[in-house]
């Protein structure tokens, strides 16, 4: 008789849990369970979320750029990753070259120090802001222009580069060797400077 009502309990299904038959409860917000039977509900894991009344068999995940806590119950508490911008629950922008974001939130992107970038999208700190070409410096916030008769051709130059000599460039913050030009009284022969005759 004990196995025959075995057989006749009906399993609480996916979403619900319980020990079956009518005794059987939805899984709360922030909550699911895949299968039947009668074990508990889990929470929904990190970057995912379940609503309120969904009595869910699985989560949802945050939309794009955006991640939550486990156990989070609406679409809200997705919030923007590091990296990343925009409203809560909602999809989140990659900041753009030349930002950054260190925390997790709708705040917006932090711009790089003057005279310099990020070499990508959806930098994280300002660690990866770099001096831009043409400047020089130890680190982003001390960027500094190439003085005259020097330049920088890449972005991160912990130093300028000097031109060639009896050359100089017209101006500070030159990004290429290009702009080193002979000076008075020398003349260009096939990228050297001798002095004129």
């Amino acid at each position: 008789r004990r196995l025959l009502r075995r057989l006749l309990t009906t399993d609480c299904g996916p979403g619900y849990t319980g020990p079956g038959d009518s005794d059987c409860t939805p899984c709360e917000a922030g909550e699911y369970k895949p299968s039947s039977g009668s074990s508990a509900c889990l929470p929904c894991p990190p970057g995912n979320y379940s609503s309120v009344d969904s009595a869910a068999s699985s989560c949802v995940v945050c939309p794009t750029g955006s991640t939550s806590d486990a156990g989070s119950q609406n679409a809200t508490e997705c919030t923007c990753m590091e990296g990343h911008t925009g409203e809560d629950g909602e999809i989140c922008s990659q900041c753009t070259i030349g930002e950054y974001k260190a925390e997790n939130g709708s705040a917006p992107c932090d711009a790089c120090p003057d005279n310099s970038a990020t070499q990508d999208a959806g930098a994280t700190a300002m660690s990866q802001c770099d001096c831009i070409a043409g400047y020089s410096g130890p680190g982003a916030d001390n960027c500094t222009a190439c003085p005259s008769a020097t330049y920088s051709e890449t972005s991160g130059a912990a130093a300028c580069t000097p031109c060639q000599g009896n050359s100089s460039t017209p101006e500070e913050g030159s990004s290429a060797a290009s702009d080193c030009v002979c000076t008075a009284t020398f003349y260009e022969v096939d990228g050297e400077c001798p002095q004129c005759p």
